[in-house]
């Protein structure tokens, strides 16, 4: 009985948990903004801000390359970051 109990409570503060992670991750997403998003090295900046605008445009999401970085700040602000489909790469990257 007792572990039943114990199991409860464990699984209903990993719930908990979870829900704040996807809370602050939908709080950050409103304000994102790749421009200003820490680099672990700000060398890598140039690098992935020019990905980023190469993907945008070989999907036809951007017009030019100087829409690309704010058309993908639009985009990543509108994800639904608690679908099924995000939650697994969220979770897949854990594990």
């Amino acid at each position: 009985m007792y572990t039943g109990v114990a199991s409860s409570i464990m699984l209903c503060a990993a719930a908990r948990h979870w829900a704040r992670t996807i809370e602050r991750i939908n709080k950050a997403m409103q304000t994102f903004d790749v421009m200003s998003a820490k680099c672990f090295s700000e060398d890598d900046r140039i690098f992935v801000e020019s990905n980023i605008t190469n993907f945008m445009l070989a999907k036809g999401l951007a017009e030019n390359e100087e829409d690309a970085l704010h058309t993908f700040n639009i985009l990543g602000r509108k994800v639904d970051w608690l679908s099924d489909s995000v939650l697994v790469m969220i979770v897949a990257g854990f594990g």
